[in-house]
């Protein structure tokens, strides 16, 4: 099974549970960042996994674009959905609800929320303010959620070849 994970990451969280992904699925896994390889078209694999962090309640415009510009391709194979994020529970669960059009929600086969981290000393100046503001005190903050990633190494088993 020829599979893509397309994402875009912006401080490295969502690439690095990309990439994490890859080294757990079984056969030919290709991991393209959206921001270099956006014009790499979809119909070309058997499964699509699609990983995008969130900020300001969005995914970044090279997601939305990706979507739209393969949009026929997608509907033609599986595709799973992933964020990146640091809230749980229901705010999660809507952060993963908004992110991702209509069309290709109803369409996936699966969608997750695989967590998020912070990392100060990494972030740009207007983000690191932004993060002060929002969560006073915070260091260092990773809130992975292996049950998730699990949770689609399973569902992607469990697709016919």
């Amino acid at each position: 099974m020829k599979i893509l994970i397309a994402y875009r990451s912006r401080y490295g969280c969502t690439r690095r549970y990309a990439e994490l992904l890859a080294g757990k699925l079984a056969g030919e896994v290709t991991v393209a960042d959206l921001r270099r390889e956006g014009r790499l078209s979809p119909a070309a694999f058997d499964l699509v996994l699609l990983g995008s962090p969130i900020y300001a309640g969005a995914v970044p415009a090279g997601v939305t674009r990706f979507c739209q510009r393969h949009r026929s391709a997608l509907l033609r194979v599986p595709v799973g959905l992933f964020i990146c994020c640091l809230y749980e529970g229901e705010k999660a669960r809507a952060q993963l609800d908004s992110a991702y059009p209509d069309w290709l929600s109803l369409h996936a086969f699966g969608r997750w929320t695989l967590g998020g981290e912070i990392r100060p000393d990494s972030l740009r100046f207007f983000d690191r303010l932004l993060v002060r503001a929002l969560v006073q005190g915070v260091g260092e903050l990773s809130r992975f959620r292996p049950e998730d990633l699990q949770d689609i190494l399973r569902r992607v088993g469990q697709l016919p070849s």
